[in-house]
């Protein structure tokens, strides 16, 4: 019978001074991107398009942007508890917020798997076993996508649009 594991909610890094060089890097980071953000930016242009914004429909796309994150989160600690990996929802919802993040800044996906993978082995999880979840969860995905697109392309098929036919 497999260990279960739990993820603990507050580690610490074991090197003082690494941590004081991350914690730089952070701080040169932000004041890096603060710089571009007033150099580059047109402020007056910014405004316009703020007071143009209809507020119900921002609300609406933040609202679904934060379910979707949840329930992605929710499937990845489903895969990870079937794994015998104790995680919170909010744990794994909190993970899936920073590895979008950190997504943002290492191109092609990748960069959300590594820091999952990297947070979670961390905190002293199973390396295959947070790798297997992570495959499983982008099979899944994927599935989901190729679903949508055959349901998308059969609706636009028998609604009579005939230039899908071929397809």
């Amino acid at each position: 019978m497999e260990q279960e594991t739990e993820i603990p909610k507050n580690e610490k890094n074991g090197n003082p001074g690494r941590r004081r060089l991350f914690s730089f890097l952070r701080v040169a980071l932000a004041v890096f991107l603060i710089w571009i953000f007033i150099t580059y930016v047109d402020f007056g242009e910014v405004g316009k398009l703020l007071t143009s914004i209809n507020l119900f429909y921002l609300n609406l796309i933040i609202l679904l942007t934060v379910l979707d994150r949840y329930l992605m989160a929710y499937k990845w600690a489903m895969l990870l508890r079937a794994r015998g990996i104790l995680i919170s929802n909010f744990e794994a919802f909190k993970i899936y917020l920073a590895s979008g993040f950190v997504g943002t800044l290492i191109p092609i996906g990748l960069g959300a798997d590594i820091f999952k993978l990297a947070r979670t082995v961390k905190a002293g999880v199973n390396l295959g076993k947070v790798t297997a979840s992570i495959i499983i969860e982008r099979i899944l995905g994927f599935l989901a996508i190729e679903i949508l697109a055959v349901a998308g392309l059969s609706i636009l098929i028998f609604s009579g649009n005939s230039q899908f036919l071929e397809l």
